[in-house]
């Protein structure tokens, strides 16, 4: 290990002069100290801060933290946990090795060693500390290195300085950076004399459980001393991942960390870089709030120095940020001025929210009228989710009533754009409650949304595209919203006829071949149980424009012929009933577009707007209304249906003249009426290849053996043929994709070349169909030298393993001369050593997961209904054993309730799992069952033939059953408790979570029911 110190001047600089009221007596009196293993910064011969590194400290840190009068705030090894190590970074574990607890000498079981140190002290009394960091299994080569800078700022006059730490990290190989609990990283340990002290963070939070686990950009530790009160403070960089971190707290350590790893582990690629970047601040008198924002801003505007991350390096004002983002989506609907303007849809923005928050009243559903805080978490759901609360008019003349639920809402926006545009509302006020003009921020990259050449992808404004679909008019407008939300407006009839969530359009079929056919719904994109149910109504009731419109049908087509050939009036001179006219719509930046339409003399303007993939907004205004307008709502074909005005009468919603000038009608749809959406190249049914392959791999007991195949390099002279990729088709993981070249040949070759030899005994061969395009006859070739010969080769279930002796592999050669079809596709190839030890059965525990810790984003989970998310769901689902008991997309037992049958969406959904007891499904209780003879039997009951109950005991043992003769049953007694498993979610990370609802939603799709 190499160590230099470099002491400026050569030599010990000592500096007198006054600092603060505390020392003014007595003044400063700063000097360098350092051994071969610590370098400190003294006041008087009293340690301010000392870094601490060498043999006897394996994982580098400060030991003590201090005032400048010498009062220590760390806690070096304490007797509780002795490897914590005052101010201190350790990771928790690498691929599931504990990197964090220390045994009696100090020693982890991964090893965190120091390759090099570099420390330059300054003659201003500040330090830059670099080091090189080194994580490894003992004995073994290193999986993580680390570039880890440390800049110590010089006390400034109040007794203050900061210690800014920077990480650059890289894996040299794949691997996770996680923790089983949720603490992991930069770490504060402080002294038990500080127990009387209290916590504050950027977003006023105080109490110990609020702020533990809670998202902020800062937290502070503070309270009162003999020497006139200090705190220490972390603040989190904007460029960190994760921002803003959740924090880990333990008050009566005390102890707190910005844990990026709270909420699951962090994959990292080969070679891939991990960079974080945080500040700490020792405080040399009790801080408040408005001077550790004031810090915060300062630090969030410096720029780490060891990486250029993901962000772009430009800096930006998130303020101008904002202020353009308001011309982009905003101004057409909510004016700056502070009296509104005339023709705004929505709140005006003046005054809504500044330095300091202030309460407005809403609309919340069902329960009416609220107060609530107007802070930055109420201008992010304003923003996401925009209808889940309806802002009460402020100003004449409408006063007091709630704004429509019109605005679309924007789950896509960056987490820095919702900050930009809640930055510049901050400075709409009066100067006493103005916020900044400048705010700024490393600007950051966007995230790329998944793109084919057909998909019409909505991104940050609504689209309006006039295109065949099936089933409908020529003369329909399919609309797609930011954020997700679909449907298809009707010229002729004035309705909506579909509605969907995801994905927008597909033009495939318009844009290929010779543009036949009808196009289809884009990727991702599930049906909400629409149907179509809100019909504008005439005079003579329903619009009826049928003899000029044609459907996207060639069988309606053919008969809508044969009816006009019968026609005697001809068409120029037929007119609809009612006057019934479109007027086209209004569409402008970001706002959703408006369709008009006249029916008897009275004009409509129809807007449409989303809560959620149940609850849809109709908003209507009309001028010229001197009778009562009506609509017919088929009630049955939704759950429910409220209107702002109006009177029913059977199905049918009449609004007088004098209310009919602004109204909405809010549909709550039924979700059981989703159907299959058909989608180009994007079907969820298309296969459930991927679910095989696990199924397979585990029957011939490979699925917790190593495939070397995934990381070797694929090969073949050939051309790809049909849908192949290629060869590395077939090893890339992916049932999905496969090898496969022209047909007829005489013979054919896929060469694998592994990155690293490994010995192996056995090659798994996925067919492409069952005993169809896949090879008969070949040979393996390992290094050159055959080692196994196939003749009519046998698949079981389209799987075939082969074994041969036991061989160092670096080149693995398939040599085909025969083959089933016309080809030998070959979907997935694995390579496998058989006296490899299998990974245990048992996953390893990721966390306990609570309810509200993934509530809000299990309601964002429509977003990762992709093909991808649901196939990483579909593992998922077989991962965490769900198979085993329930149905889902046609496959999985059926001892639990088919999950194609929910109709429990997000947080609902999730909360069935995570607490299954909350509601049970009246037909898989679990019964408790005494016999006549005292015997006492708990379990499903599967089966009742009359003479006999059947009962499966444990759920994960379907194949035992017990019978209970039912003439001997003297009770019988339905549990409370649900039989499904309390830690179904334990081995997941967060992200699986969310993917194996994705999955589970789309289920009936995938299912193709």
């Amino acid at each position: 290990m190499r160590f230099v110190c470099v002491i400026c001047l050569a030599a010990a600089i000592v500096v007198t002069c006054a600092v603060g009221t505390s020392d003014a007596a007595e003044g400063v009196k700063f000097a360098w100290a350092r051994t071969d293993s610590s370098v400190a910064l003294t006041n008087h011969g009293k340690v301010v801060w000392q870094f601490n590194h060498g043999k006897g400290h394996p994982k580098p840190c400060f030991h003590p933290l201090a005032k400048l009068d010498g009062t220590v705030l760390t806690d070096f090894r304490p007797s509780d946990h002795t490897w914590h190590r005052a101010a201190w970074f350790s990771l928790k574990e690498i691929d599931n090795l504990n990197y964090w607890e220390e045994d009696r000498e100090g020693v982890s079981a991964g090893r965190n060693t120091t390759v090099d140190v570099s420390i330059e002290t300054q003659a201003d009394f500040s330090a830059v500390i670099r080091l090189q960091q080194s994580y490894h299994p003992p004995g073994e080569p290193e999986v993580l290195g680390e570039e880890r800078m440390i800049r110590v700022s010089a006390p400034d006059e109040g007794g203050s300085y900061t210690l800014d730490w920077q990480h650059l990290f890289t894996a040299r190989k794949p691997i996770s950076v996680g923790a089983s609990a949720h603490y992991a990283g930069l770490s504060l340990r402080l002294s038990k004399q500080l127990l009387n002290w209290s916590f504050l963070n950027s977003q006023g939070q105080s109490e110990a459980e609020k702020v533990h686990g809670a998202h902020a950009r800062w937290l502070a530790y503070k309270g009162p001393l003999a020497s006139g009160g200090g705190g220490l403070t972390f603040f989190d960089h904007p460029t960190n991942p994760r921002f803003p971190i959740k924090w880990f707290i333990v008050k009566g350590m005390p102890y707190f960390s910005p844990a990026f790893v709270f909420d699951g582990p962090m994959p990292l690629a080969k070679d891939q870089q991990l960079a974080l970047f945080y500040r700490m601040k020792v405080h040399g008198s009790e801080p408040e709030a408005k001077a550790l924002e004031a810090d915060y801003q300062a630090f969030s505007q410096r720029l780490p120095e060891l990486t250029n991350l993901k962000a772009t390096g430009e800096r930006i004002n998130l303020v101008a940020a904002g202020a353009m983002l308001h011309q982009v989506y905003c101004g057409m609907c909510h004016s700056l001025k502070p009296e509104g303007e005339l023709g705004k849809a929505g709140p005006h923005w003046y005054g809504l929210i500044g330095k300091s928050t202030r309460r407005r009243e809403v609309f919340v559903k069902p329960t009416g009228i609220q107060s609530i805080i107007v802070d930055d978490d109420y201008i992010e759901k304003s923003i996401r989710q925009p209808n889940l609360h309806l802002s009460i008019r402020e100003t004449a003349s409408q006063m007091g009533s709630p704004y429509p639920p019109g605005m679309p809402p924007y789950p896509h926006l960056t987490p820095q754009q919702v900050r930009s545009l809640t930055a510049f509302m901050k400075t709409l006020n009066k100067p006493d409650n103005r916020g900044p003009h400048q705010v700024w921020e490393v600007k950051q990259a966007e995230p790329e949304l998944p793109m084919d050449r057909f998909e019409v992808v909505v991104k940050d404004r609504p689209l309006v595209y006039r295109v065949a679909m099936a089933d409908v008019s020529t003369r329909a407008l399919s609309v797609g919203l930011p954020g997700g939300y679909n449907y298809i407006f009707d010229a002729s009839t004035f309705t909506v006829k579909r509605a969907w969530a995801g994905g927008f359009l597909n033009l495939k079929a318009e844009r290929t071949g010779r543009g036949a056919g009808y196009n289809q719904y884009g990727m991702g994109s599930r049906d909400i149980g629409f149907v179509e149910c809100l019909i504008p109504l005439g005079k003579g009731g329903p619009i009826n424009q049928d003899f000029k419109d044609y459907i996207n049908n060639h069988a309606w087509r053919i008969e809508k012929s044969e009816s006009e050939m019968k026609e005697t009036t001809a068409f120029v001179d037929r007119k609809p009933p009612d006057g019934a006219q479109f007027g086209g719509y209004l569409y402008a930046g970001a706002q959703a577009p408006s369709f008009l339409f006249r029916i008897n003399d009275v004009d409509y303007t129809q807007q449409v707007a989303f809560e959620n993939e149940q609850v849809m907004h109709y908003y209507f205004k009309t001028t010229g209304a001197t009778e009562p307008v009506r609509f017919r709502i088929i009630r049955d074909r939704i759950r429910d249906v409220q209107a702002s005005a109006g009177s029913w009468q059977n199905d049918v919603l009449t609004i007088a003249a004098e209310d009919a000038a602004e109204f909405y009608i809010t549909l709550l749809l039924d979700p059981a009426n989703a159907k299959p959406l058909p989608t180009a190249g994007n079907n969820l049914a298309a296969d459930d290849s991927a679910r095989q392959m696990v199924a397979k791999l585990r029957k011939v007991g490979l699925d917790r053996r190593t495939n070397y195949a995934l990381k070797a390099k694929a090969t073949s002279a050939g051309n790809k043929d049909g849908g192949a990729i290629g060869p590395q088709g077939a090893v890339d993981g992916s049932a999905d994709s496969y090898w496969d070249e022209t047909n007829d040949r005489k013979s054919y070759s896929l060469k694998l070349t592994l990155a690293k030899s490994h010995a192996v005994s056995a090659v798994t061969l996925l067919g492409y169909e069952h005993h169809n395009f896949a090879p008969r006859t070949f040979e393996l070739i390992l290094n050159g030298k055959p080692v196994k010969a196939v003749t009519d080769a046998t698949y079981e279930d389209n799987l075939l393993m082969v074994e041969f002796p036991r061989t160092v592999c670096h080149t693995l050669e398939l040599n085909v001369t025969s083959y089933y079809g016309q080809s030998p596709a070959v979907r997935e190839l694995g390579l496998y050593d058989l006296e490899e030890t299998p990974a245990p059965e048992k996953l390893p525990f990721v966390r306990k997961w609570k309810l509200d810790e993934l509530a809000a984003a299990a309601d964002m989970t429509s977003q990762r209904t992709t093909p991808q998310g649901v196939q990483r769901g579909n593992i998922v689902f077989l991962k965490a054993g769900c198979v085993k008991c329930h149905p889902v997309a046609g496959q999985g037992a059926r001892i639990g309730p088919d999950l194609n049958k929910m109709t429990y969406k997000g947080s609902k959904l999730l909360q069935q799992i995570i607490e299954p007891s909350s509601e049970i499904n009246k037909d898989f209780h679990t019964w408790k069952i005494v016999t006549n003879d005292g015997r006492m039997v708990t379990g499903l009951i599967v089966d009742d033939d009359g003479t006999n109950l059947i009962l499966i005991p444990n759920s994960e043992l379907p194949e035992k059953i017990v019978r209970v003769a039912k003439k001997d049953v003297d009770e019988k007694s339905a549990s409370k408790v649900s039989s499904m498993p309390l830690d179904t979610l334990t081995i997941l990370t967060r992200e699986e979570i969310l993917d194996l609802l994705a999955y589970l939603e789309a289920g009936k799709v995938a299912g193709g029911n």
